[in-house]
């Protein structure tokens, strides 16, 4: 029984996923937004298309050649409100008692945007210098694995294939956050010429809990004694911090009513280290006993890892024309090259795993399973103690993405101030995609269809699709101005095909409207 004990445990540890966890497409972990826009209410009000406008305190994290326009210093800082909802759907066609259909919301208020700007010379050529810090990426994702055949694999490895899943849940919640200094500075004529470098920082919280039951028969030498009710439950808490760095290089140009601009980020890898806080707890109980059970195994345990994700290179280019004194339309066009990203996992050495012969299991060589390597290679330390690293990598099979923006603003002056009047409209495409004909073996993880006429191939479909409409407006005095914007994203991704429970359909929603209030002092 205790050989069965570890193994369970072992490989509820690495069907554990990490913050990047594993979710019903086949791409290898959930659906993460890497538009990773830039920030201040005006601007995220008109749809983000500010690469051609960038005129505010704002103007580092879209394109800090445009700074050049701010005259005078300025210290801006905004908030955000964050009521994000997820909707999951699956549904089999031939075993309706595992559907699926939840829904899961959390609410968020927190800093979002922060910036100073101030004029400083060098040689006596003017520049205009900027600090930010920008809330990039608010992360909630939640899984609901009761129906997934992972579950079945595991019990089948481990003498638990009769089993009831009593719960199974993954949650992942956090975010991701960028730091900046750069500057914009006039280069020749009307074209000014600005740069940036970023620093990305950020945590991800998941939890995976897990609950089966067994019943198993017990004999005392040769002849059957008495039936013994297993009771496993597994909960894994993977703190994750993230971190990177990248440049930003622009450009813009401004005559008369029209301006452009174009800037482009240099690619990078976005590394996480990921900490494992384990708590396992097994009960065995007599069919003839009274009572709760006894405990058998009672295992709080820690672990590391370490994960990396390429970034592309990313290019705005974007278009604003001051149609009358009140009057500003606007537009952007971004686009970044994800198919040809990889995912890197470092390899790790566990020697209770190499004992137990749990190392030759060749499904945990798969991006689900980010903590061990098969066969028993992996990083460790040398004899001067440090780490020589070894990590496998995984094509991720994402797709190119791109972005339109629209935008507009219109300003009435009023005996109380200058009264903005924006909206936007924003539509992403990418990196993921729907996928039809998909087949999933019992580890959940995704295959090819082996047999009948849509043998050797799943079938792509259209890429999932992100949209938002915002609008906006606020007040503005001589020294101060206040704004408001108020963004509503949808997002909807789709997958068919069957695994071990028969045929499946699921649907995932995201709606995640976001309101944001931003301050902008001038000195």
């Amino acid at each position: 029984m205790r050989s069965v004990t570890t193994k369970v445990i072992l490989i509820l540890l690495l069907s554990s996923t990490a913050a990047f966890c594993q979710d019903f497409n086949i791409y290898p972990f959930s659906m993460i937004d890497y538009s990773f826009l830039g920030g201040g209410a005006r601007a995220r009000a008109m749809g983000g298309a500010f690469t051609g406008v960038a005129d505010d305190a704002s103007a580092l994290t879209w394109n800090p050649a445009g700074l050049i326009q701010v005259d005078k210093t300025q210290a801006s800082i905004s908030g955000v409100y964050l009521p994000l909802q997820l909707k999951t759907k699956l549904t089999y066609v031939t075993n309706s008692n595992r559907n699926i259909d939840s829904k899961f919301s959390d609410d968020k208020l927190k800093p979002s945007f922060a910036s100073f700007v101030a004029p400083i010379r060098i040689k006596g050529h003017p520049f205009m210098a900027s600090a930010t810090y920008n809330s990039v990426q608010n992360q909630i994702n939640v899984e609901y694995n009761a129906a997934d055949t992972t579950f079945y694999a595991q019990a089948q490895q481990t003498g638990f294939s009769g089993h009831a899943t009593k719960e199974s849940r993954r949650t992942s919640t956090g975010g991701l956050d960028v730091i900046s200094l750069g500057f914009g500075t006039g280069l020749y004529g009307d074209l000014a010429f600005g740069g940036a470098v970023n620093i990305y920082t950020g945590s991800t919280e998941s939890t995976h809990r897990a609950d089966f039951t067994k019943v198993l028969p017990f004999y005392y030498g040769s002849q059957f004694s008495d039936s013994i009710q297993f009771h496993y439950a597994s909960t894994v808490l993977d703190k994750a911090d993230s971190k990177g760095f990248n440049f930003t290089a622009s450009l813009f140009y401004h005559k008369d009513k029209l301006r452009a601009g174009l800037a482009v980020k240099t690619p990078f890898q976005l590394v996480t280290n990921h900490d494992l806080q384990r708590a396992d707890t097994m009960y065995n109980k007599s069919t003839k006993a009274e009572g709760q059970g006894t405990p058998v195994a009672n295992r709080p345990s820690l672990y590391r890892g370490k994960t990396k994700i390429d970034i592309p290179t990313d290019i705005s280019i974007g278009i604003s024309y001051q149609v009358t004194p009140n009057l500003l339309l606007a537009g952007d066009f971004e686009y970044a090259n994800y198919s040809k990203s990889k995912y890197f996992v470092r390899a790790e050495v566990d020697s209770q795993m190499h004992m137990t012969g749990l190392d030759s299991i060749n499904t945990f060589t798969l991006p689900g399973s980010v903590y061990f390597v098969v066969p028993y290679t992996g990083s460790i330390y040398n004899s001067a103690g440090k780490l020589n690293e070894v990590y496998n990598t995984f094509d991720l099979k994402l797709d190119n993405s791109t972005q339109l923006r629209f935008g507009g603003e219109y300003t009435l002056k009023t005996t109380a101030g200058i009264i903005p009047i924006r909206a936007g409209f924003r539509l992403a495409q990418g990196p993921y995609r729907e996928v039809t004909k998909l087949f999933r073996d019992n580890n959940g993880q995704p295959q090819y269809v082996s047999t009948g006429a849509d043998s050797g191939q799943f079938a792509i479909g259209k890429k999932v699709t992100h949209t938002a409409v915002s609008f906006g407006t606020g007040i503005h005095w001589r020294q101060i101005w206040l704004d408001l914007a108020a963004e509503f994203n949808s997002e909807k991704q789709t997958e068919s095909g069957t695994t071990y429970w028969g045929e499946f359909q699921t649907e995932k929603k995201r709606n995640g409207p976001a309101l944001t209030f931003n301050f902008t002092g001038f000195f």
